[in-house]
Order: structure tokens, then C-alpha cells, then sequence
């Protein structure tokens, strides 16, 4: 199609398939986001042949559906220079064991369709998936390897292959990943490809060093279930001449569930963050840390094998820094000398160790240690914190259900923030002189903690948390805390009062409480109360806080009525979910899931201030106040209100207006007319299935820029009177109903129109040829249109489809219509 030939990016929704001819005559397409090789008459893979303009990556899936090699070799891969990274992908759950509609068996069909493509030699990036044949095609495991230029290979759910191709000697090879190859049983000789480097040095005559893998920088194993040994390299092969150099660049190294893995090799000149998971054994460890020492991130999971954490796995890496150990469930403890042979230890942590009883004596001798987090360590009883350690800013202790002391924290003069969760056995926290530098507390579900020691002393402390501590019956605040700013004490019974030095914390700031009376707080600038179920009106001595701006009110659900009263100069915005009270400059007021709420009034003072009002989700709601006098307000959104069936009687939508949104009010029938809405310039009314649209329509609303309706009243069998000043309009969202069988005529009319949505419109088998009149409409979205078959032809530079199976059937032949688009997105969703 002549139409085709300027186009230069196409994009397609990965799961898509198209009917063949859809991509003949793009001679100049550089960018296409996926291929999707179709079934019989669908997209075949020799579509691909004349797109040599191609660059960067290409996706090709559903590889299953070549039929032989002949038929891959169609695609010419090898002609596509500009393709510098290229995807394989087989769908993941198929089958076909005895072969297909004549075709051979699965595995030897698969070996044959990679074999047919090949790529061109230059190619950097090569990933293969879910490829199910016994073995690789001879194009990867000819020695040498053919793609010279890769820099990373990524081979994943190959479960059949039980060799890898020869990689040891490609200069550039930077980057390889090998997953789910669940037939790989060893790494030997040929995943080095010692031969081939050491053929080339003799016939270079260079023979005083081999190196293999001379550019590879991360190397991650995953999910290999039958891999039990990961040689040496081969030196005894070697001259004695000669010197074998193996991994020189390498410098992340993951093994990630391979549990029968007993051996790795131990030759790791440059490591620095090594990451082993879900290995049985504790050998593959001890044999990779043997040798290195270069190692600044070791993170160890999942081995079963390991009582003892012995010093091996530390001692040679003096500029280690990170150390994870987590979900080792046989390790009881870790070795006297392990933390005293990582003296430059930043950060420390300790997870889900079950049987972990005791932590190593010398956590004191970690001086740089910046972070330390324990957690989920149940039978642990004691964390020694003893001497100095003034590094430490982040303290982390959490469900460690027998721990009973934590050391002496006024050792840790740095410290900065501290956590506590889930410690059920803890009975205090030794906080008294040293703590100066903490910022930040967190205590939670420590059910028999009965003291926290003296925190006047902590005195850079500007959050402090405390929550379901059932057995604390005071928080030791005498004297106040010139810099807290933020205070929340949630469900802790024993207290009886918020505590009495909070009145004397002259920067708080932000305040959330359970509790109906409040300290006399002046400064005080957010407030927020929670789950207060006998609370009736606002707690005493909220009058005092005069500096409040935000205020939001949670879980009371006795109250049925919000009324607001002059309390709060300085409030701008008010969240309630479930009660409330007023402010002269209040800007903002937000309603939400208020269930019982039936009513809301305002005092005539509010008014001027009031911009933004949302009311959601209070189905109890049955009316509204009259905003006609709310001379400021620009917003108003009444979503899932059930309880509200009318908008007229003594309503009155305020001519400030400019965002009128009306959603999901199921048993609203009648909205006023909006004739003195001359500043609206967003409309949103929908979901509303009972709603008979006021007969005035919207000609009045010279201003309007977007527009959203429908569905309405379900009887309808045409769409209402919209029509709108055409002038401004520019966003158009309509949503149908089953009875309608076509779009509006009154959209033709708005000129201005960029971006049309349709959405629902179930009964339209067609859309107007109208449509293409629409000289300034760039944007145009169809959904969930389960009946359209046909399409006009379109103007659009954007035009995205989702739903519509019927209309998908028939792509073939709509698809003349729409080809000159620049940008088509086609979905199921």
C-alpha cells in the first residue's frame, strides 16, 4: 500500500495477533515494539522480510507457530544490521510431544526454527525463552561462536538444553543470565571455551596469558534445579608457559535456587556483591569465598546447610560492607570472629533465622556500621549492644517474640532512627542519656513493654511513633521536645491521657491520636484522630489550635450529621470519614466513606473560602446544602452517593464553578439546569443508570473544554441533548447503553474536538463516516464496544483500540481504513 511508506514506528499490544499483509510495503519502519507470529492465516513470519530499516530491539513471540526452518529462514534475519538486540520468545505453557498437524516432534521442530534464525554477526544482545529443544542450534555451538559482538545473552526456560554455547572467548561479552534450564546439569570445559582461546594464542603465538570471559561483569545462574557441579576453569591443559586468567572483569555473581549445586570455582580476581539463594549446601560459598577478596556486598538465603556462619565466608574481604543473611533455618549461630574480620561493615541484616539462639560477641568492633537490622529471629533472646558503637544510625528490631534485652543504647550516640516491631517479650527500652542524634521512633506491637526510659533527653527527636503497646501506661514527655513534629499513639489501653509534656513541644506540628480530649497544642498545624467510636463532636481543646491547616477525622461512625461552626482560622483542608467542624479559611473539604452521614450544613462564614469539595462514598447521604452562594468554590465532585435521588429542590450549583463531577449515584434521577454555569469547564456526569438529563442541555457553557457522560437512564433509546459550544470543547468522553445503535449525530458539530473516547456503546455495529470530518480531532479511543464491526475511515495521529473482539475478527479487512495512522495501539483490555 502506497499509504504505508512513510511510516517509521508502529506499536502493538504483546499479545496481539494480525492477519497476514498487515506489515508489506513498511519499507521504512524503525521501530516495531513486538511480532507476534500468528496461527495458519495470521502473521507470518515472513512479514519481517523487506523491514531491513529496522534499529534497536526487536521482540519476536509465539515462535511455536513457525512451522519449519525453511519458513524462518523467510524473516532473513541476517539482512536486519540495525537490529542490535533481538528476542526469541516461545509461549511458556504449550504442547504438541508427538508433533503437530505432520510436524516433527516438538524438540527437534524447535532446534530446526532457531536454526532458520539466525541473526547477522554484529547482533549485541541475544535473548532466547522457553525454546524446548534437546539442544541449541549448531549456529550457537559452533566453535567459534558466530556472534563475535555480544555483549549479553540471556537464556531463560530452556528446560531441555543440557550444554550452554561456547561464551569464554567473546572479547565483548559483558552481561549473562541463564535461568529454568532445569536439564543443565554441569558447567564445564565448554562453557569456558578454553579450547578455542587457547588454539587462538598458539596460532598467534601468544601464549603467555589465556583469559576467558575477558569483559564479563555480572553473571547470574537462576532456578537451574538439576545443576550439581560448576567446574574450574581447565588449566592443567595449559603449557606451562602460559597463564590462565579467568572472569578478570567479573563483579557481580548471583546463584539463585540451584539447590543440588555442591561446587563452584573459586578464580574471582574482581568480585564485589556476591548473592547466593536456595542452595542446600554450604560448599558452592565456602568454595567462591576461599580465594576472593575483593567481595563489598555478600548476601547469603535460603541454605540449609549452613549451623555455624563461620569466619571463611568474611575474613579475606576486609572492604566488605554489606552482609545479608536471611531465611537460613539451620543456623543456631554465627562464629565469635565473623564481625571481627569485617572491620569496614556498613550494614548489617539478619532475617527469618528461626533457630538463630545467639548473635556473635564483637557486633562492637563493627566501628563504621551505619545500619543494623534483626528481624523475624523468634528464639533470639539478647542483642549484644554493649561498647561503643558511634557509627550506628539505623537501629532495626523487629518480631524477635523472645527477645528480652537489647543491650545499651546510649552507646549508639549516632543513632538516628529507631524501629521496634513485634517483640512481644520485651519488657523496656533502655533510652536515657545518649541518644541525642535520634530522629526518629517507632514502637509497635510490643505487648509487654511497660517502660521506654526518660526521652526528654533525646533531644533532635521529630517523629515519634507508638502503637499497640497494651501494657504502657505512660510516655515519659515532662519537660517537652523542642523539635518533635510529629506525635501518633494508636491503641495503647493503658495510657489514659495524651501525655503531659506534649503541651510543651513547641514545633509539633502533626498530631494523630486516639483520644477525646487534646492537649492545649497552639502550634499545632495537621491533626488527625482515629477510631474515637463514642466521639459526638470534635475533642475538647481543639478550639486552642488555632495555626491548623489540615484536619482529618477517621473511623467515628455514630455521627449523622456534620455541621460547621467558627472554630478553626487556618484550616485549608478538611478530610472527614466520619465527622466535622468549620474554618473562615477553609479551602479544601474532602468526605469520604461516611456511611451513616445523612446530612451536611455550613455556616454562612464558610462560604467565601470554600474552593474544592468532595463528597464520596456516603450512600446514607440524602441531600445537599445550597452552594449558590459559595461564591469561590471551583470544584465539586458527589461520587457514590445511593442515598441522593435528586439535585433540584432547593439546589443551586454555584456560578464560580469551573469542575462539576457527578459518578456512581445509582439512584439519582434529576440534575438542575446548569444555564449559570458560564465558568464550567469540565462536566463529568456518569454511572448515573436511573439519571434523566435536565432538557435544557449544555449550549449555555461557552467555556466548556471536557465533557464526560453517560450511561444515563437505561430506557433511553437515543442519546440526550448535548449539544455544546463547539468553540472550546476539545475532550470528549461519551459511555453508551444497549439501547443505542449509534454515536450522537451532535458530535459532527464540535469542530474542536482532539480527543474523542467511546466507550460501551454495545448496540453500534458501525461508526459514522462523519467521524473523518473531524479536522481537528488527533486523538480517538474505542472500548468495550463488543458489536462494532466497522470502522470509517479515520484522520487521526492517535488511535487506540481495546475491547472490541468482533472488530479485531475483521482487521483484515478494516485495516486499509486506518494504516496511514502513525500510532495504532490495539488491546484486549
Amino acid at each position: 500500500m502506497k499509504n504505508l511508506i512513510n511510516l517509521r514506528h508502529l506499536y502493538f499490544d504483546e499479545g496481539m495477533e494480525f492477519p497476514a499483509g498487515i506489515l508489506r510495503g513498511l519499507t521504512n519502519l524503525r521501530t516495531l515494539s513486538y511480532f507476534n507470529v500468528g496461527k495458519e492465516m495470521g502473521l507470518g513470519i515472513e512479514e519481517l522480510v523487506g523491514l531491513n530499516q529496522l534499529k534497536g530491539e526487536l521482540i519476536i513471540r509465539n515462535l511455536q507457530n513457525i512451522r519449519d526452518a525453511e519458513e524462518a529462514k523467510k524473516a532473513k534475519l541476517e539482512d536486519k544490521k540495525n537490529v542490535l538486540e533481538l528476542s526469541f520468545v516461545w509461549t511458556r505453557s504449550r504442547s504438541n510431544p508427538e508433533g503437530l498437524e505432520g510436524r516433527p516432534s516438538s524438540n527437534v521442530h524447535e532446534e530446526n526454527v532457531l536454526e532458520g534464525l539466525q541473526p547477522h554477526t554484529k547482533l549485541e544482545s541475544l535473548r532466547i525463552e522457553n525454546f524446548m529443544g534437546d539442544k541449541f542450534p549448531p549456529w550457537m555451538m559452533r566453535n567459534p561462536f558466530p556472534l563475535n559482538n555480544l555483549k549479553k545473552i540471556l537464556l531463560s526456560g530452556c528446560r531441555k538444553c543440557e550444554r550452554l554455547p561456547i561464551l569464554g572467548h567473546l572479547p565483548g561479552l559483558g552481561h549473562v543470565e541463564i535461568s529454568e534450564m532445569h536439564n543443565l546439569k554441569r558447567l564445564g570445559s565448554e562453557f569456558y571455551g578454553y579450547n578455542h582461546v587457547y588454539e587462538a594464542a598458539v596460532a598467534t603465538q601468544e601464549k603467555e596469558t589465556i583469559v576467558l570471559f575477558p569483559a564479563l561483569k555480572t553473571l547470574s545462574i537462576e532456578r537451574c534445579g538439576e545443576l550439581i557441579e560448576w567446574m574450574e576453569a581447565p588449566t592443567t591443559m595449559a603449557p606451562a608457559t602460559s597463564k590462565v586468567v579467568v572472569f578478570p572483569c567479573l563483579e557481580k555473581l548471583t546463584l539463585l535456587d540451584c539447590p543440588l549445586l555442591r561446587n563452584a570455582p573459586s578464580h574471582f580476581p574482581s568480585l564485589k556483591d556476591l548473592y547466593i539463594w536456595g542452595v542446600d549446601s554450604g560448599k558452592p560459598i565456602a568454595s567462591i569465598c576461599r580465594e576472593v577478596s575483593t567481595l563489598t556486598s555478600l548476601h547469603i538465603g535460603a541454605i540449609n546447610g549452613i549451623a555455624l556462619l563461620s569466619s571463611g565466608m568474611s575474613k579475606n574481604n576486609k572492604n566488605l560492607t554489606s552482609l545479608k543473611i536471611r531465611r537460613c533455618g539451620e543456623m543456631v549461630r554465627i562464629a565469635p570472629n565473623v564481625f571481627g574480620s569485617c572491620a569496614n561493615l556498613k550494614s548489617l541484616y539478619i532475617e527469618h533465622c528461626p533457630k538463630l539462639e545467639h548473635l556473635a560477641e564483637g557486633l562492637d568492633t563493627l566501628r563504621l556500621l551505619e545500619k543494623l537490622s534483626i528481624s523475624y529471629c523468634p528464639t533470639l533472646e539478647f542483642i549484644p549492644i554493649d561498647h561503643d558503637m558511634a557509627s550506628l544510625r539505623e537501629l532495626e528490631i523487629q518480631h524477635c517474640d523472645r527477645l528480652s534485652s537489647i543491650g545499651l543504647l546510649d552507646h549508639c550516640t549516632s543513632l538516628q532512627e529507631l524501629r521496634i516491631w513485634g517483640c512481644r517479650n520485651l519488657t523496656s527500652i533502655p533510652i536515657s542519656q545518649g541518644l541525642a542524634s535520634l530522629c526518629k521512633l517507632d514502637i509497635t506491637q510490643c505487648d509487654v513493654l511497660s517502660s521506654i526510659g526518660i526521652l526528654d533527653h533525646c533531644t533532635s527527636l521529630q517523629e515519634l511513633q507508638i502503637s499497640n503497646c497494651r501494657n504502657l501506661t505512660s510516655i515519659p514527655i515532662s519537660q517537652g521536645l523542642a523539635s518533635l513534629r510529629e506525635l501518633n499513639i494508636w491503641n495503647c489501653g493503658g495510657l489514659t491521657g495524651v501525655p503531659c509534656g506534649v503541651e510543651n513541644c513547641s514545633s509539633l506540628q502533626k498530631l494523630s491520636l486516639g483520644y477525646n480530649d487534646l492537649p492545649n497544642r497552639p502550634a499545632l498545624r495537621k491533626l488527625a484522630i482515629w477510631a474515637c467510636d463514642g466521639l459526638t463532636g470534635l475533642p475538647s481543646g481543639i478550639e486552642n489550635c488555632t495555626p491548623l491547616q489540615e484536619l482529618v477525622i477517621s473511623c467515628f461512625y455514630s455521627l449523622e450529621t456534620i455541621s460547621f461552626t467558627r472554630v478553626f482560622p487556618s484550616l485549608r483542608k478538611l478530610q472527614v470519614e466520619s465527622c466535622d467542624e468549620y474554618c473562615p479559611s477553609l479551602q479544601e473539604l474532602i468526605v469520604y466513606k461516611c456511611p451513616k452521614l445523612s446530612s451536611i450544613s455550613f455556616s454562612a462564614d464558610l462560604n467565601p473560602c470554600l474552593k474544592e469539595l468532595h463528597i464520596e462514598d456516603c450512600n446514607g447521604l440524602q441531600s445537599l446544602p445550597d452552594f449558590r452562594n459559595f461564591t469561590s468554590l471551583l470544584v465539586l465532585e458527589i461520587s457514590g452517593c445511593a442515598g441522593i435521588e435528586s439535585l433540584v429542590c432547593g439546589f443551586h450549583i454555584p456560578v464560580s464553578l469551573e469542575e462539576l463531577r457527578i459518578s456512581q449515584c445509582h439512584n439519582l434521577e434529576s440534575i438542575p439546569s446548569l444555564e449559570e454555569c458560564t465558568s464550567l469547564r469540565q462536566l463529568e456526569v456518569r454511572d448515573c443508570e436511573k439519571l434523566k438529563p435536565p432538557s435544557t442541555g449544555l449550549r449555555c457553557l461557552a467555556r466548556l473544554e471536557k465533557l464526560d457522560l453517560g450511561p444515563f437512564w437505561e430506557e433511553l433509546d437515543s442519546f440526550p441533548d448535548f449539544q455544546a459550544p463547539s468553540q472550546q470543547l476539545g475532550t470528549l468522553l461519551l459511555r453508551g447503553w444497549p439501547k443505542l445503535k449509534s454515536l450522537p449525530e451532535q458530535v459532527q458539530h464540535f469542530t474542536s474536538l482532539t480527543e474523542l473516547v467511546i466507550v460501551s456503546f454495545n448496540g453500534v455495529q458501525a461508526l459514522p463516516e462523519w467521524l473523518s470530518n473531524l479536522a481537528s480531532l488527533k486523538y480517538l479511543g474505542i472500548c468495550d464496544c463488543e458489536n462494532l464491526k466497522y470502522l470509517p475511515s479515520l484522520k487521526v495521529e492517535y488511535l487506540r483500540i481495546s475491547g472490541c473482539p468482533l472488530l479485531k475478527e475483521r482487521c483484515t479487512r478494516e485495516w486499509p481504513k486506518i494504516s496511514h495512522i502513525p500510532n495504532i495501539n490495539f488491546s484486549d483490555y
